[in-house]
């Protein structure tokens, strides 16, 4: 397939970016502000900027791929506005939803309150059957009983269903008959079937994913449906591919049956961009690097800070997340999430305590200083009134900053409650968001027995390379990396992920000690693998991957038998039993790494098995050319130099401003400086150096070395001169 331009849309909470790239590479990126109430709109604006403005406009017949990562699916758990969604259920469990685990969100909090369920109680169906955990069928499928179940849901306004019985991961049969008669009967009812989705033990945890999927179909589709109409519209004939929340892309008609794969849409083409850079090697002068393929990330937009880990080139995955409360089994990036954006909203508690966030100013109103009639102090506001953030503004001079604004807010709500300064507000505004952040890195990293010393620190979204060497000085990082185009760096992401699809099935089968790879264990291991295998290559060459440019990857659960939580090793192909036998000795090394222990006579017991498919799209990859102008004013044009307080250590130092551009490839240049670009700044404190990145995987990147100074981290810098 020819490659003509193709486009990536990620919609954040106070921008949506837009990155295209042409047939020869060129590379274009602008912003426009977000409409959270239908975020559609903002998508088809900028497509309409994009290819009927500017000095010249993009062909829509030749667009061949547009990439999307989207909040909605997020917005959705979060503000509950999905579903009605309806539920059949093995009889007697119908609680299940309701009751949950055992743990308490506060353990010794016997009033503290749990999630209310996605699926009202009179939503709720309870179905005559039971399959035992071993899969032999205790009671019939009740067919009549699926039959009352859906007519009174379909009476209820009901459009979307989901299915899950008691052990269908042993014995999906009932849930197989239950599906076929709703399809059937009620073929307008979209449906969740938990075998379908995710054929794994732990009923609480398999039922809360199945549900969040159903309680997403009405809203996602009724999006999806809007998108594809008016992109249709703006006559763009190419497909849509949605961000899956594991780091891959699947294509709109397959969201529409997995809805709850987008849950970490956005945030996972982040970290695809920051794995797809750390191919390339760092250069220059200084002390010997850290792995390239080891990094922190950083993704500080206007409603919140994303933190993730790339190890040996790797984003790391996990099935064990929540989604405002609930938790989720379908593979995500492992991301922890702060309100820490450069929205969040900056507040005084009734003790007296500063606080920011969790609450964010997002695009309606905005900060103080958008001068949109949002009258609360942000981290921005702080940005501004400590002149970090100049007259030029954000988005390519899109959104102006008023200064005065800002400082009243941060006056009127913060200065004048605490008894403080102007400058001492603003600052610790910044010290606290910092704080929030660094307790994001520790717990992706220390917690984890990792050492952030040992990672570099990449900084992107629009706020994140203005913050990120006071939080690379707070863990004793050595070296921060913003990439080209940081604002829209997420979207980039979106042009070098690849399309995957994902396939598990629970076994939990022994493996004997000394014959780990031997026995029939261990063939039924290589059975199931080989079948999720095929399942897994089907799905890809409908989405158009043919089977001989897929890659295939296996992934086993493993723990020591009588344990109660998996392990994952990942392998290549399973295809032998030595295969089997390497998986279990990288489980004993891995097991000692993380609880300093391993048995090694013990037996070793398969949970899961895990198929991750993956394939790679026509011209996918990181944009590696020059980049052209947005399709839009430029704005004001940035002073040579202004004002910035560094905080008390330093005060205010006229400090120079530059654009990247002006900076000589692999020549250091010391701080205080900021350096100002159409969709972010950098700030590079005093005691810092800054090079650009002339050549490698993360070239056009800026390198900061932190050094030593005052920072806005929790534990940051002392008061010196650097």
């Amino acid at each position: 397939m020819p490659v003509g331009y193709r486009v990536a849309v990620d919609v954040g909470g106070t921008f949506t970016d837009f990155v295209v790239t042409g047939p020869g590479g060129e590379l274009a990126a602008f912003k426009v502000p977000s409409t959270p109430k239908a975020p559609e709109q903002a998508v088809l604006g900028g497509l309409r900027m994009l290819t009927g403005a500017g000095p010249a406009p993009v062909p829509p017949t030749e667009v061949t791929f547009l990439g999307h990562g989207t909040t909605v699916a997020t917005n959705a758990v979060i503000e509950r506005t999905g579903g009605p969604a309806g539920l059949l259920i093995t009889e007697g469990f119908g609680d299940l939803l309701e009751i949950g685990r055992q743990m308490r969100p506060s353990l010794y909090d016997l009033l503290a309150d749990k999630p209310e369920p996605l699926v009202e109680r009179e939503f709720v169906w309870e179905v005559p059957e039971r399959v035992a955990a071993d899969g032999s069928v205790v009671r019939p499928l009740d067919r009549e009983g699926v039959r009352r179940g859906l007519a009174r849901l379909r009476s209820l306004g009901v459009r979307s269903v989901a299915i899950c019985f008691l052990n269908a991961h042993a014995n999906p049969e009932h849930e197989r008959a239950a599906a076929k008669i709703a399809r059937e009967e009620y073929p307008e009812l979209h449906l969740s079937v938990s075998h379908e989705l995710l054929a794994e033990f732990r009923e609480f945890e398999r039922l809360s994913s199945v549900v969040l999927n159903a309680y997403l179909s009405t809203a996602m589709g009724e999006y999806l449906d809007r998108l594809a109409a008016g992109v249709a519209r703006e006559g763009i004939r190419t497909g849509i591919h949605l961000a899956h929340s594991a780091g891959g892309l699947l294509t709109l008609q397959r969201c529409l049956h997995r809805p709850a794969a987008t849950l970490l849409s956005g945030p996972a083409a982040a970290l695809v961009a920051a794995a797809s850079a750390a191919a390339g090697v760092l250069e220059g002068p200084g002390p010997a690097d850290p792995p390239a393929t080891d990094l922190v990330t950083l993704d500080m937009g206007g409603t919140s800070a994303d933190v993730g880990l790339v190890r040996d080139g790797r984003p790391a995955v996990t099935t064990a997340r929540k989604v405002a409360g609930w938790p989720c089994l379908f593979p995500m990036l492992d991301i922890e999430t702060v309100g820490a954006g450069g929205g969040s909203v900056a507040w005084v508690d009734a003790g007296g305590l500063l606080k920011v966030g969790p609450r964010s100013a997002g695009a309606e109103p905005g900060p103080a200083a958008y001068g949109r009639g949002g009258e609360e102090p942000t981290v921005t506001d702080a940005d501004v009134v400590l002149g970090r953030l100049g007259p030029e503004g954000l988005a390519a001079g899109r959104v102006s900053l008023d200064p005065e604004r800002a400082r009243r807010a941060v006056w009127d709500r913060v200065a004048r409650r605490l008894g403080l300064s102007l400058e001492e507000a603003a600052w610790g505004v910044l010290k606290v968001a910092g704080a929030t952040m660094e307790s994001a890195v520790r717990l992706m990293t220390i917690e984890r027995g990792l050492d952030p010393r040992d990672f570099s620190l990449v900084a992107f979204g629009g706020a994140g390379p203005l913050h990120a060497v006071a939080l690379a000085r707070a863990l004793g990082m050595p070296r921060v990396i913003v990439p080209r185009d940081p604002g829209t760096f997420s979207a980039q992401g979106l042009l070098a992920a690849r399309v995957r699809t994902d396939a598990v099935k629970t076994l939990l089968l022994t493996l004997e000690p000394d014959r780990w790879g031997r026995g029939a264990a261990a063939r039924r291991v290589l059975e199931c693998a080989a079948a999720l295998a095929e399942e897994v290559a089907g799905v890809l060459e409908e989405e158009g991957i043919p089977p001989r440019s897929a890659e295939v990857r296996t992934v086993l659960d493993l723990r020591y038998e009588g344990q109660n939580h998996e392990i994952r090793v990942a392998l290549g192909r399973l295809g032998s039993e030595d295969d089997i036998a390497r998986a279990v000795r990288l489980f004993h090394r891995r097991h000692h790494e993380l609880n300093g222990y391993r048995l090694e006579r013990a037996p070793v017991e398969v949970v899961n098995v895990r198929v991750e498919g993956t394939g790679r799209l026509p011209g996918s990859g990181l944009p590696r050319a020059r980049r052209t102008p947005a399709p839009a004013s430029a704005g004001a044009a940035a002073p040579r130099s202004r004002p910035v307080y560094f905080g008390p250590g330093y005060g205010w130092l006229t400090t120079p401003v530059v654009g990247r551009e002006a900076l000589e490839p692999g020549r250091w240049h010391s701080g205080p400086l900021v350096v100002s670009e159409p969709d972010a700044t950098t700030l590079v404190p005093p005691g810092a150096r800054v090079r650009l990145v002339a050549d490698g995987g993360w070239a056009g990147s800026l390198v900061i070395e932190p050094g030593v100074g005052e920072g806005v981290g929790g534990g940051g810098g002392g008061d010196g001169d650097g």
